[in-house]
């Protein structure tokens, strides 16, 4: 597919959920704040003013909706609203003072944070979730302040609740590659917020280790993604024997077979392959820049020449489904551009 088709095609489903009649529901991966967030991204590399109306209008219903949220999580309640304001504000989509604006949410999250024991969950995913959105937080408070003293405490309290359960809930391999890995989340958070709480994440990471060094993931995409996740904390603390692993897991990730055969029916990034051109793109300690641009310019292939855009533009049931960042043509649509245009800077 041409690369003017490709954005032919991503226009006109663009335009068919502008007239969507039915309601969305409010969170970032599937939801308003992931699509404002696709809409500010896109009007701003084409300077479209109808998309920055689009965004503004998802905005503001929003805002409308947070007070009525009872969802919490990152993926699809005030977790990943705030996040996603966040970063709206960092990159000048919107102006503002994240404190501010996002007061109630870190309120109502920090409530939340503050009870885990008498939740009765023993669901860590949604914990994790939670020590992730305030770990974030905690580099916008001023330093010394209240705030920074308070979401410090709750993060440190939440790790130190999770702490016994978490080896318990490190589950095997699941069946297909998907980004909702607990396992693998886990290590990725916990490097995180390694700075707050060092000698607690240790003596977590001793007996993670005992899981994590003793088996190579089937999949070879779970092999790249847990790379990815042991690399960023390895760069950090290093703990006794992931050097070796990391190595071991290299040499047995193959990219082509995780493209060609493993996830080449998958385009969206939840599960597919745009999370394996993000996790290539970051491992630029372990592949040649020729080697990344090579594999990704197979992953642009595969995606560009997917059959599944012409379902999209004539099922309208199916893009209802698969509109959202996460599990949709939005977030694939969001790689297809940021990759042309760093091919456009490059060349």
């Amino acid at each position: 597919m041409e690369i003017n088709k490709t954005m032919e095609i991503t226009s006109l489903l663009d335009k068919k959920v502008f007239d969507l009649k039915d309601g969305y529901p409010i969170g970032l991966a599937d939801g308003k704040m992931g699509l404002c967030i696709y809409y500010y991204y896109i009007g701003r590399i084409f300077n479209n003013t109808d998309y920055k109306q689009k965004a503004e209008l998802l905005i503001d219903e929003v805002f409308e909706q947070i007070k009525i949220t009872k969802i919490l999580d990152i993926k699809n309640g005030l977790g990943g609203i705030g996040l996603g304001i966040e970063y709206l504000i960092e990159n000048k989509y919107v102006a503002g003072d994240s404190n501010d604006i996002l007061a109630d949410i870190d309120n109502t999250l920090f409530k939340h944070i503050c009870n885990l024991d008498k939740l009765k969950n023993d669901d860590l995913y949604p914990h994790l979730q939670l020590i992730y959105y305030f770990t974030v937080r905690l580099k916008k408070q001023k330093k010394n302040s209240e705030n920074e003293h308070l979401f410090k405490d709750a993060v440190i309290n939440a790790i130190n609740y999770i702490s016994d359960k978490l080896f318990r809930n490190f589950t095997d391999e699941p069946v297909s590659f998907k980004i909702e890995n607990l396992s693998i989340l886990s290590i990725y958070v916990l490097s995180q917020c390694y700075e707050l709480h060092k000698d607690k994440i240790c003596k977590i990471l001793k007996e993670v280790s005992l899981y994590t060094l003793s088996k190579i993931p089937v999949l070879h995409a779970n092999r790249l993604y847990l790379l990815y996740a042991m690399d960023i904390l390895n760069k950090k603390i290093e703990p006794n024997g992931w050097n070796e692993h990391i190595k071991l897991l290299l040499q047995s990730s193959d990219i082509e077979h995780i493209i060609e055969s493993e996830l080449y029916d998958e385009i969206y990034f939840s599960n597919g392959l745009p999370a394996i051109y993000f996790l290539l793109s970051n491992l630029g300690d372990y592949y040649t820049s020729d080697q990344i641009h090579k594999y990704n310019k197979l992953i642009i292939y595969k995606i560009e020449n997917h059959p599944v855009w012409n379902k999209l533009l004539n099922d309208e049931d199916y893009l209802k489904q698969r509109k959202g960042l996460f599990l949709g043509y939005t977030g694939t649509s969001i790689l297809l551009h940021k990759h042309y245009k760093d091919e456009k800077r490059l060349n």
